[in-house]
């Protein structure tokens, strides 16, 4: 189990996801769990059935996809506030996980003007 230094699990997985601008290589998950990288990646990747690049790869794509949906800002913020080094890297990640570039799926499934507002009685 991924219990180091007080750290459970869960609770490393939930500071990943609340800060995913944070550094999140198995370097530093590891020294966050008092671990080795390479004893670190073995029991997350049993764990959590991917490796801990996999994983922060993961999420990240799926916060960015949750935010286009809801319109958030420019490409470029969202990718820096979901922890990507820039537009281009969002847009790889994005295309290879969820088949369509941020753009794209914007225009697909983004919010229009007026969606998710309450009506006005």
């Amino acid at each position: 189990m991924l219990r180091r230094a007080g750290m459970t699990e869960a609770a490393l997985r939930q500071a990943s996801l609340e800060h995913l601008d944070a550094d999140l290589t198995v370097e530093a998950l590891a020294r966050r769990m008092n671990m080795s990288p390479r004893h670190f990646a073995r029991l997350f990747a049993q764990r959590v059935g991917a490796s801990p690049a996999a994983y922060v790869r993961r999420v990240r794509v799926e916060t960015a996809r949750r935010r286009v949906e809801e319109g958030a800002g420019r490409l470029k913020q969202v990718a820096r506030h979901c922890g990507f080094t820039d537009e281009q890297t969002l847009r790889r990640s994005f295309q290879q996980l969820v088949g369509i570039t941020p753009a794209d799926y914007r225009l697909r499934f983004g919010q229009r003007p007026g969606e998710g507002m309450p009506a006005d009685d």
